[in-house]
């Protein structure tokens, strides 16, 4: 399912770059918006055979200790031209002197990466994203929090929230792009990791979404 959608997209990108031949003004317009209608549906191929795996338990996560600190510092550089062109702060607010966690590092960002991306969609200019984490009282789970001021979640929306395809009422408010399968996804993995994900939301005040992750994970936990 990949490989023609990615053929598609780079014959595109080379037409669009002027190799084969100068292209006239509609030209470019229509190929630019074919190149980002492909970008859309490789994003919810992705989507699907990630949440398919999943499903069907075939889903393996690499485990290696990891500085949770740098988890995110890479997310939010990742996101970073995206929030400044909306004019949202990103802000860290992670605990000193955290230990390494035993976790898939890669997941863990597209945990972060799905859930921070709803908010930057869903949290007007000026408004504030901040990203915690913290040991557990216990010291025996990683709580990780995302919480932005956006326009917040209905609560008859709440409980349904981590379904598949599910999108907020509010919609029309945020960015309308997005498969509706990023928080199912978000939800698997972070119980690949032996924790749990949970959403605390206002309309007009904004949206918390605050997971865990076990300290104590190996390879023999995350299987069952």
């Amino acid at each position: 399912m990949r490989n023609p959608i990615g053929a598609i997209k780079q014959s595109i990108s080379v037409i669009l770059e002027g190799t084969a031949g100068e292209l006239s003004e509609p030209q470019e317009k229509f190929l630019s918006n074919a190149k980002r209608n492909l970008e859309r549906l490789s994003a919810l191929v992705d989507d699907i055979l990630d949440l398919s795996k999943l499903e069907a338990k075939k889903m393996e996560i690499i485990l290696k200790p990891t500085a949770i600190a740098t988890v995110i510092d890479e997310v939010c550089i990742t996101l970073d031209t995206w929030t400044k062109n909306k004019e949202i702060a990103l802000i860290k607010d992670i605990a000193e002197n955290l230990p390494e966690i035993n976790v898939d590092p890669d997941r863990i960002i597209q945990v972060l990466i799905n859930i921070i991306t709803n908010a930057i969609k869903f949290t007007p200019k000026e408004g504030t994203i901040t990203v915690g984490a913290k040991l557990s009282d216990k010291k025996d789970q990683m709580v990780v929090s995302i919480e932005d001021t956006g326009v917040g979640i209905p609560k008859e929306d709440l409980s349904k929230i981590f379904g598949k395809f599910q999108q907020a009422k509010n919609r029309s408010a945020g960015d309308k792009s997005g498969t509706g399968l990023g928080l199912t996804i978000a939800q698997e993995l972070v119980h690949l990791h032996g924790g749990t994900i949970k959403v605390v939301s206002e309309e007009g005040k904004g949206t918390t979404f605050t997971f865990t992750l076990s300290m104590n994970l190996t390879k023999e936990t995350s299987s069952k």
